[in-house]
C-alpha cells in the first residue's frame, strides 16, 4: 500500500522519516535479530555478492529462484532463513534469538528446532566453526533439503513489511489528529479530520489484511509434519558434509587443503571460498580430484615400497633411549649397582647419551614432467584419468618438495605449467585441469617441450618425463632423435602409458621413445590392477 501524496500540502508534512526495509534478495531477519552491520549479515552479503550471476549446483541458490523461470520458487524469506542457517554455523549457535517469531516463519522456526533435535548439527557446526566457506555451503545444502518439504506450504509473503506500513500509517493518522484538534479554522479542520479518519480506515483495512494472512500462514505451518522436516534437515547436513569433504579433498589435491599456512599464502579465506566454488561449479574437477585422491594414495604406497637407503654413518651425539646407539659410557653403568638405577631412570627420561646416526640420500627421488594428450579422441573418461593420474604424482610431489612441470598438447603447446620449488598456485592447477583443446596428435610437441623444460630449469635435470595418450600419433625422426640423445646425454628417462589400447603402432611409437620395458597399456581405466601395474612403474622412490 502507498500513501497517497495529495492527502498532504507541502507545509502540512510530518517531520517523520518514512523507511520502509527493503532486503531485496538478502531477506528479512526470521527467527534472529540480527544487526544490519553485523559481522555475519556482511560476510553474508558479501557471499551473495560473489555468487550472484554464478551458477550454484544442485539447486544451491541462496536467492531461493527457480534458474529455468527466473522466478522465486520459495518465499522471498528464503534468503533470510539460509543467512540464519549461515550464522548459527560460523558462530557456533552464539546468536540472539527472537522472544517470538512472527507467524508467517513458523516453518523457519520449526525447521531450526528441529536442526537442534538432531546430533549430526552439531558435528556440522564443529566443521562450520569461524569458516565463512564451510558455513556458507552447509547452509545453503540445507535450506536446500528443507526447501522440498515447505514448498507450496511456507507463504510467498513476508509480513512485516505490512506491518511496518501499518505502524507509519497509524502514526501519520495521529499526527493528523492532532493537527486537526488544533485547528482553529472550522473548514481546515473538517479537511484534516476527513484525512485522519482516511488514514484510520486504510490503517484498520490494512491490520484485518495482516491478520487473515497470519491465519492462513499459521494454517500452512500447521500441515508440516515435525518428523519430516527433522528427515529433511538431517538429510541436508548429512549432503553438507558430504560437498565439504569432496570440496575439502579437492582443494587439498590442488595445494590448498587443510594447511593453513599454504592457503594464506595464496590469498587466505578469499581464495578459498573463490576455489570452493570453481569446484563445486565443475564436475569435471570434481571427478578428476576424486581419482586422484585415490592414485595419489597408491602412489604414496609405491613411493615408499622403492625407498632405498644407503648405508648408515655415525656423525654425532644425542641424547636418547636407544640402547643399540648407546655410548659405552653409559653401558657401563649396568654393571655397576651404584649406577644401575641411574641407567633406568636416564632411560625413561630419554637423556642417556648414544650416536647420532644419519644416511646417504634417498635414491629415486628425481623430479618429474607429465605431457598430457588433450586431442579430440581423449574427450571424456580418457582426460579425466590421464589428469588424475598426473594430478596424484604431482600431489605426491608436491608433498616432498620435488620439482615438477606439466604440460598439455595436441598438434601444438597448449598449455605449460613448472614448478621449480615444488610448490604450486591452487588456481594456476585448476586452469590445466580444465583447460582442452580437441585438436590432433603430433608427439613432436611433447618432446621438444621436454627438452626446453628440462634445459632451461636446473631443477629438472635427470627428471622422468611421463607421456599420456591414447593412441598413434606423428613423430619427425630428426626430433625423436634429438630427443633420445639428450635424454642419454643428460641421464633423464621417459615412460609411456597408452590409454584405450588397440593401437599397435601408437605402443611401438612410445617404445622407440621410451625403450619398450618403460612403455605400459591401460585398456581399462576402471581396473585398480592396471593402475597399480603402472604406477609401480612411474612413480619415483620417496
Amino acid at each position: 500500500m502507498v500513501i497517497d501524496k495529495k492527502f498532504f500540502d507541502d507545509n502540512e508534512a510530518p517531520a517523520v522519516k518514512k523507511e520502509v526495509i527493503k532486503e531485496s534478495v538478502r531477506g528479512p531477519d526470521l527467527k534472529m535479530d540480527m544487526p544490519r552491520n553485523s559481522w555475519e549479515r556482511v560476510q553474508w552479503e558479501k557471499f551473495l555478492n560473489d555468487t550472484e550471476g554464478n551458477e550454484v549446483p544442485d539447486g544451491l541458490d541462496p536467492r531461493g529462484m527457480n534458474k529455468e523461470k527466473n522466478e522465486q520458487m520459495v518465499s522471498p524469506t528464503w534468503p533470510g532463513f539460509s543467512r540464519e542457517l549461515f550464522s548459527r554455523l560460523l558462530n557456533a549457535d552464539q546468536v540472539e534469538w527472537k522472544k517470538e517469531p512472527s507467524p508467517e516463519h513458523a516453518w523457519a522456526d520449526l525447521a531450526h528446532k528441529s536442526a537442534d533435535e538432531v546430533r549430526e548439527w552439531d558435528n556440522l557446526q564443529r566443521r562450520c566453526y569461524d569458516d565463512e566457506t564451510w558455513s556458507a555451503m552447509a547452509a545453503l545444502s540445507i535450506a536446500s533439503s528443507v526447501k522440498e518439504v515447505v514448498i507450496g506450504i511456507a507463504t510467498t509473503e513476508d509480513l512485516q513489511q505490512e506491518r511496518e506500513q501499518a505502524a507509519g500509517l497509524q502514526a501519520l493518522a495521529q499526527w493528523m489528529q492532532n493537527q486537526a484538534d488544533k485547528e482553529q479554522d472550522p473548514a481546515r479542520q473538517q479537511q484534516q479530520q476527513e484525512k485522519a479518519d482516511n488514514l484510520n480506515q486504510q490503517v484498520e483495512d490494512l491490520m484485518n489484511q495482516i491478520q487473515q494472512k497470519e491465519r492462513q500462514a499459521q494454517q500452512q505451518a500447521s500441515q508440516v509434519d515435525p518428523s519430516t522436516m527433522r528427515q529433511a534437515v538431517r538429510a541436508g547436513i548429512n549432503q553438507a558434509q558430504n560437498r565439504i569433504e569432496e570440496t575439502e579433498r579437492a582443494m587439498s589435491m590442488l595445494g590448498a587443503g587443510k594447511d593453513p599456512g599454504k592457503l594464506q599464502r595464496s590469498g587466505g579465506s578469499q581464495l578459498k571460498t573463490a576455489l570452493a566454488k570453481k569446484i563445486m561449479e565443475s564436475e569435471k574437477l570434481r571427478q578428476i580430484a576424486k581419482q586422484a585422491g585415490r592414485l595419489r594414495t597408491t602412489a604414496l604406497r609405491k613411493a615408499r615400497t622403492k625407498c632405498k637407503t644407503g648405508r648408515s654413518e655415525y656423525y654425532g651425539v644425542e641424547l636418547g633411549d636407544d640402547i643399540g646407539r648407546m655410548l659405552p659410557s653409559e653401558l657401563i653403568k649396568l654393571v655397576d649397582p651404584a649406577l644401575e638405577s641411574l641407567f633406568y631412570r636416564g632411560l625413561h627420561e630419554k637423556s642417556l647419551s648414544q650416536y647420532r646416526v644419519r644416511s646417504r640420500e634417498r635414491e629415486n627421488r628425481g623430479p618429474i614432467v607429465v605431457a598430457i594428450d588433450t586431442s579430440g579422441s581423449m574427450y571424456g573418461d580418457k582426460e579425466v584419468w590421464s589428469k588424475a593420474v598426473a594430478l596424484a604424482l604431482i600431489s605426491v610431489a608436491m608433498e616432498q618438495k620435488r620439482p615438477w612441470g606439466v604440460m598439455l598438447w595436441d598438434t601444438s603447446l597448449q598449455d605449460t605449467v613448472l614448478s621449480a620449488d615444488g610448490m604450486a598456485r591452487p588456481e594456476q592447477m585448476m586452469e590445466w585441469l580444465e583447460a582442452f583443446s580437441g585438436g590432433g596428435t603430433h608427439m613432436d610437441v611433447p618432446l621438444r617441450e621436454s627438452m626446453r623444460m628440462i634445459n632451461e630449469c636446473k631443477e629438472l635435470r635427470k627428471a622422468d618425463v611421463i607421456l599420456i595418450t591414447d593412441g598413434c600419433a606423428n613423430i619427425s625422426k630428426s626430433v625423436q632423435e634429438k630427443y633420445l640423445k639428450a635424454s642419454e646425454e643428460n641421464g633423464w628417462s621417459t615412460f609411456g602409458v597408452q590409454i584405450g589400447g588397440g593401437w599397435e603402432s601408437g605402443l611401438e611409437l612410445l617404445a622407440d621413445i621410451c625403450g619398450k620395458q618403460n612403455v605400459h597399456e591401460i585398456s581399462d581405466m576402471l581396473s585398480r590392477e592396471d593402475e597399480d601395474r603402472i604406477l609401480e612403474r612411474i612413480v619415483p622412490g620417496n
